[in-house]
C-alpha cells in the first residue's frame, strides 16, 4: 500500500500539469486550423515536353552533325528559349483568363477566385496607368453594380450593363453555369478587379518558369 502511495505521489506533478498540457495542445490545434484556413494556397505545375530527336529527319547527316549550330546542346538551348519566348507565352495566355484577376474581399482575407467567380467580367483599360491597379466592385442583391476606380471615380449600373469610367470600360455579367451548380454561392458581395498589362504578365510568368 505504501508503495502504491509513493507511485501516486511521484505521478502527482503529471496529473497537476495535465490541464495545462491539454490547453496548450488545444490552442496549438486551433492556431494550426486558422492558419490552414486563411493561408494562401501555393501550387506548382510540372510538364514534360518531348523535343525532336537529333538522330531523326534531315539533321541525321554527317555534314550537319559536324556543324556546331546543329549540335545537340545548341538545339536543346534553342528549344528552351522557345518555350520561354514571349510569343509562345502570349499564345498560352490567349487560352487562359489571366489578364483580369478577380478577388473576393473578406473581413480577414482577400481570395482570388479565378474560375470560381460568380460573375463574368469584360474590362477594357485605355489608359496604361489603369493596369495593375485595383478596381473596387460591389454587387448587391438587387443586381446593382458599383465600381470605384483607383482614382476614386465611381460608376453605377446593373448587371449586364456597360459601366464607363475615365479610361476604362467594364461589363459585369452573371456566371449562370456556376451559380446553378453551386446554389450556395452568392453573387452579392464585395470584390476587387485588377487588369494586368500583358507585357508585364509575360515577364512575370517567364521569371517564374523553370525550364531545364
Amino acid at each position: 500500500m505504501s508503495e502504491f502511495k509513493q507511485n501516486m505521489r511521484a505521478l502527482r506533478p503529471l496529473w497537476t500539469g495535465l490541464p495545462i498540457v491539454a490547453v496548450c495542445t488545444g490552442l496549438s490545434l486551433t492556431a494550426a486550423w486558422q492558419y490552414l484556413r486563411y493561408a494562401t494556397p501555393l501550387y506548382e505545375s510540372t510538364a514534360k515536353i518531348k523535343l525532336a530527336d537529333v538522330n531523326e529527319g534531315v539533321l541525321n547527316t554527317t555534314l550537319l552533325k559536324n556543324l556546331d549550330a546543329f549540335s545537340g546542346d545548341n538545339r536543346t538551348s534553342a528549344e528552351v528559349e522557345l518555350v520561354r519566348s514571349p510569343l509562345l507565352l502570349g499564345r498560352a495566355l490567349d487560352r487562359l483568363s489571366f489578364d483580369l484577376s478577380a478577388y473576393r474581399v473578406g473581413k480577414v482575407q482577400t481570395t482570388e477566385m479565378y474560375r470560381a467567380s460568380p460573375f463574368t467580367a469584360e474590362m477594357k483599360v485605355a489608359n496604361p496607368k489603369g493596369t495593375e491597379q485595383p478596381f473596387d466592385l460591389r454587387i448587391d442583391a438587387a443586381g446593382t453594380v458599383q465600381v470605384t476606380a483607383p482614382s476614386g471615380e465611381v460608376a453605377r449600373g446593373q448587371v449586364g450593363q456597360v459601366l464607363r469610367l475615365s479610361g476604362a470600360e467594364l461589363r459585369i455579367g452573371r456566371n449562370d453555369s456556376l451559380l446553378k451548380a453551386r446554389p450556395d454561392l452568392s453573387l452579392a458581395d464585395h470584390y476587387r478587379l485588377v487588369q494586368h498589362d500583358r507585357a508585364r504578365l509575360i515577364e512575370d510568368i517567364a521569371s517564374r518558369l523553370d525550364v531545364t
